[in-house]
């Protein structure tokens, strides 16, 4: 997530020196390309590769620091939270068999990292959100310990106001809010950078941001998040909503989010990123004394280091890069539209499918700004998010078309044409751009084998979801493509053991899914409510959630048999109660059943209710099962006999 070299002390006459310099820098810029200073020479390209680390259980594990005080590569280095890890590959001239080498790199680096980690207990694992992380997981306990990561959160969020909400509907709904950057933690991209002159800047740039939906909808990899199904590439709107600091109650402003598509075509570099500068202020600075004009002056490239510190934190999906090598600049489109995995032969043909996309769609497309409605060009790619490709389009000249067809028929070849153009040998493009082909053709990606694993496994729960992301680690560390995994991994031999049980808690084994009471309702609707459940008891909670009692019924019962007038729940309710945290061991807490005479336990965060730990519940971790299966009906307690 960029640079990280920033001042933690920031005051008042530093913002302004950084906003002085960040001023030169975009002259310098300017100045370099009138003067023909960019690097005219071979096309290059790059890649960074992100990835979570998971334990044995296929559980987020936050051992980056151990891994990296273990490994001396400065390849590999840490991300925002101690279980992410990124690779930064070596840049390659294009051409020949580029993809290839790169290929072989992090194939190599990535299997370091597996050997070290495994030392630890650990794993990485490749996946654009990860289907077993918990809210446990996204806490600022689990931040980089790199000051960078520290001050990024503490200034995005008070520039947000102190929460972020976080709403998406897919085939499920989700809807929460937290307390910090965290969440964007759990998800992890493959990053390709396509090194590009300024004069060709504009058209690339729009080039990029035209195909990125189809390139995207033959690579989502991101159907689950906190245990909902929602969208193909739920990636992309975690992404925009962790670290959106607009403030809900000034929405009559059209401010705009730090992850954004982009809202029309771009004319120039140098026009673009004085909008990001002119729309987004600076999160984090330095204290640099370099004068770019100067170095200029001088004779010397300036590095453009408070550009490049603004820049690290907007989050454009197609973002433009500024680079010095070996003394000359040099500007890249940085394509962060890629989820991490399936796998590295998956990520390479997608990153070989974008690239040849983008140099043939410069040579086919030159008037792309004229020929297509910028609008379209965004709703196709939330709509390839949301259903991969599943997906119609509109395309160049207001032509309709089906994902698949449209890449199958078009687009594929297209690319081969622009990857052999640039040099790249035949057999190599044809081979990497098939990879894509393949999945395209038997709709076979990284989201789809996900969710037919899990619907195979019996639904998202928390024990399934961990058991086929340890699957998809397994099955990662081998050669091949998602089109070559079973599609359904084999179970563990022994899901839960009894050192697992020693260790659950009841947050990870409850039931979530909830039939619950107010006090001011009248019991004989609780009763009801009961019978048509199945359960004996209903827990009773105001209108915040907060736990006040549970009606039980055999409460009910005398009352409604006498006849009287409807009573309360209020006056049947029983109260005080004993309660369990979602922190609490399963173990205390099925104590806490035997003596309390109760077939269930409230489950409370803050003093809210969030679940109930039943007898059926300890009854199943003890059976070796993990966490409740789905259920029909949503229910208060289970129907265990007292």
């Amino acid at each position: 997530m960029g640079q990280q070299d920033v001042r933690l002390d920031e005051d008042p006459a530093v913002r302004r020196r950084f906003q002085m310099r960040l001023l030169s820098d975009v002259d310098a810029m300017a100045r370099m390309i009138e003067e023909g200073l960019f690097d005219a020479g071979p096309r290059r390209i790059g890649a960074e590769q992100e990835m979570c680390l998971i334990d044995e259980r296929g559980a987020p594990a936050p051992m980056a620091t151990e891994i990296l005080e273990r490994m001396s590569d400065e390849r590999v280095v840490p991300e925002l939270a101690r279980f992410n890890l990124e690779i930064n590959g070596t840049p390659r001239v294009l051409g020949g068999r580029c993809f290839g080498a790169m290929h072989e790199e992090f194939d190599a680096v990535l299997g370091e990292v597996r050997r070290v980690a495994a030392g630890l207990g650990v794993r990485p694992v490749l996946a654009g959100s990860l289907p077993s992380a918990q809210h446990k997981h996204m806490v600022t306990a689990n931040i980089s310990p790199l000051a960078r990561y520290t001050v990024l959160n503490d200034r995005l969020t008070a520039m947000r106001g102190g929460t972020y909400a976080l709403h998406i509907r897919g085939t499920d709904e989700l809807s929460i809010t937290h307390g910090s950057i965290m969440t964007e933690a759990v998800n992890t991209s493959f990053q390709i950078h396509l090194q590009v002159s300024p004069g060709e800047f504009a058209l690339s740039h729009n080039v990029a941001q035209l195909i990125a939906a189809p390139v995207l909808s033959a690579s989502v990899n991101s159907p689950f998040f906190l245990g909902r199904r929602l969208w193909a590439e739920t990636r992309i709107p975690i992404f925009e909503q962790s670290v959106d600091t607009r403030r809900p109650e000034f929405h009559e402003r059209r401010d705009v989010g730090r992850v954004r598509f982009g809202e029309r075509w771009v004319t120039s570099v140098v026009d673009l990123i004085r909008e990001d500068i002119a729309r987004l202020r600076s999160v984090v600075v330095d204290d640099s004394d370099e004068d770019s004009m100067a170095e200029l002056d001088a004779g010397r490239i300036p590095r453009l280091r408070a550009l490049g510190m603004h820049n690290s934190t907007v989050y454009r999906w197609n973002r433009a890069c500024y680079g010095v090598t070996e003394g000359r600049p040099h500007l890249r489109i940085e394509n962060r539209v890629l989820p991490s995995g399936p796998t590295t032969l998956d990520e390479m043909g997608g990153s070989a499918f974008w690239v040849g996309l983008m140099l043939e769609g410069m040579r086919r497309w030159p008037d792309v700004a004229e020929r297509m409605d910028f609008d379209d060009a965004r709703a196709n790619f939330t709509a390839a998010a949301r259903r991969g490709l599943r997906t119609r389009v509109i395309w160049i000249d207001g032509k309709t078309h089906a994902m698949d067809a449209l890449i199958l028929e078009q687009l594929a070849p297209m690319a081969v044409d622009g990857l052999v153009g640039a040099g790249v040998d035949t057999d190599e493009a044809e081979r990497l751009v098939g990879v894509v082909t393949r999945r395209v053709e038997l709709g076979r990606t990284g989201s789809e084998w996900t969710r037919e694993a899990v619907r195979a496994r019996g639904g998202a729960t928390a024990a399934n979801l961990r058991h086929v992301t340890s699957a998809m680690a397994d099955l990662q560390a081998r050669p091949g493509s998602i089109v070559d995994w079973p599609s359904l991994p084999e179970p563990p031999e022994n899901p839960v053991g009894p050192e697992r049980v020693s260790t659950m808690t009841v947050g990870e084994a409850m039931t979530r899914e909830l039939v619950t009471m107010h006090p001011g309702d009248a019991a004989a609707y609780g009763a009801r409510l009961m019978a048509w459940c199945g359960v004996h008891q209903l827990p009773v909670e105001d209108e915040e959630h907060r736990l006040m009692g549970v009606l039980e019924r055999r409460a009910v019962e005398g009352p409604l048999r006498d006849g009287r007038d409807p009573v309360t729940v209020a006056e049947l309710m029983r109260e005080p109660l004993p309660i369990a945290e979602a922190g609490t061991l399963v173990e205390q807490a099925g104590t806490v059943l035997a003596e309390s005479g109760l077939s269930s336990v409230p489950v409370v965060a803050d003093g809210r209710l969030i679940g109930i730990f039943t007898v059926t519940d300890l009854n199943r971790v003890l059976a070796g099962d993990a966490a409740p299966e789905a259920q029909e009906l949503p229910v208060g307690t289970q129907t265990d006999e007292q």
